[in-house]
């Protein structure tokens, strides 16, 4: 029973491990953006509980709102937008643990946002939110490393990345259309999963059963 209970406990803290090759860095941080169809490139940065990373995306395709017409109550929508090195993901700068990483030749970096959108008819006023996804890998080395010496002599490492948060998107339209203005997304710290929930109940039950010992008659 009692390594029962250890491992019912590590198991949140397994879940939020380290940013290492091996594991999912969780983005627990970031800056809120917003985007409008007029924008054609979008910084942001992202956080977590040892890393973190700015980059830049110089042209924002492919799959965004903007621009197309909704007419149906809840309309569905797909929205997409990212990409890797060299473009449109411009730059990738990423410090884990206080060191620098860079992108040898060899090297890459990505990122994508991702959303379901059920766009609704007729138009609400305050916006509506739904849930974003984001992920993003980064195959590179820590810095200094001297020009021209690639991945196959540096023996790159790549790591990944997984967040999201919330998307607030504001529309405008008349009686038979909607449009999308913009959006906003911000995002949010990972909350224990249902089955982290879970473990840590059963841990817990286990050692009050335990402090109460068997009882009497």
């Amino acid at each position: 029973m009692k390594r029962l209970i250890i491992l019912l406990l590590l198991a949140p803290v397994v879940a939020s491990a380290a940013c290492l090759p091996s594991e999912f860095c969780s983005v627990r941080s970031g800056t809120p953006f917003t985007l409008t169809g007029s924008d054609q490139s979008l910084s942001f940065n992202i956080a977590g509980s040892d890393f973190s990373a700015s980059a830049m995306l110089t042209d924002l395709c492919c799959l965004l709102p903007f621009r197309e017409f909704f007419e149906v109550d809840s309309d569905p929508w797909f929205e997409s937008f990212g990409g890797s090195t060299p473009f449109p993901l411009a730059q990738f700068a990423l410090t884990v643990n206080g060191v620098p990483w860079g992108i040898p030749a060899g090297g890459s970096a990505e990122a994508v946002f991702f959303a379901d959108l059920g766009v609704p008819f007729p138009v609400e006023a305050s916006g509506f939110s739904v849930p974003f996804g984001f992920q993003g890998s980064f195959t590179g080395a820590p810095e200094p490393f001297a020009p021209g010496v690639g991945c196959d002599v540096l023996n790159c490492q790549t790591l990944n990345f997984r967040g999201g948060g919330i998307v607030t998107t504001f529309l405008n339209g008349g009686p038979f259309q909607t449009v999308v203005e913009s959006q906003t997304f911000t995002f949010n710290a990972p909350e224990p999963s249902t089955a982290s929930l879970l473990l840590i109940a059963l841990a817990g039950l286990a050692v009050i059963g335990r402090r109460r010992g068997p009882s009497t008659t």
